[in-house]
């Protein structure tokens, strides 16, 4: 009976581990621009090749193997390598190595802040939007995400200069 009452309980965390796999459901931050967005017509055949580049943060949709389906903030859907996403749980990290790799790499800098900010770590995130913003400064992106994020701290003329 102890056996049975083992097997039981290694079967269910077993279970729980291969859900947590899954990425369905949750926000994927792209490990770079201009990942490849591939979608297929009916009968499973590539249809359509293009960037994800409308935003840094995607929502899963299904996950097969090493392929996610997104959606754009456009409703577009289609799949990306998983190689080329990481889990905001996992952004600072992979962000930190990137720049310490390539210090010159704004969008890494944008990508890490996004990051921050989902942690509720909002000085840290202001700090790389600052940085990423004197490494592109025509760059808009990074100016409206400074402006959110002072919103967010409530810092409102701060924000509107941004804006």
């Amino acid at each position: 009976m102890r056996h049975l009452a083992f097997l039981v309980l290694l079967f269910a965390a077993g279970s729980s581990v291969a859900q947590e796999e899954s990425w369905v459901g949750k926000t994927v931050i792209t490990k770079k621009n201009g990942v490849k967005l591939l979608q297929f017509d009916a009968k499973g055949k590539q249809a359509n090749l293009s960037q994800l580049d409308d935003s840094i943060h995607y929502r899963v949709l299904a996950d097969k193997g090493a392929q996610i389906k997104v959606v754009t903030t456009q409703g577009v859907e289609g799949w990306v390598d998983k190689n080329d996403a990481v889990l905001p749980e996992d952004a600072i990290k992979h962000f930190t190595e990137a720049i310490v790799a390539n210090p010159k790499d704004a969008g890494a800098y944008q990508k890490r802040a996004y990051a921050f900010e989902r942690e509720g770590q909002l000085d840290d995130a202001i700090k790389d939007i600052n940085e990423a913003i004197h490494l592109e400064f025509y760059d808009m992106a990074g100016w409206n995400s400074r402006g959110i994020l002072y919103t967010a701290k409530k810092d409102y003329d701060q924000a509107l200069r941004d804006f």
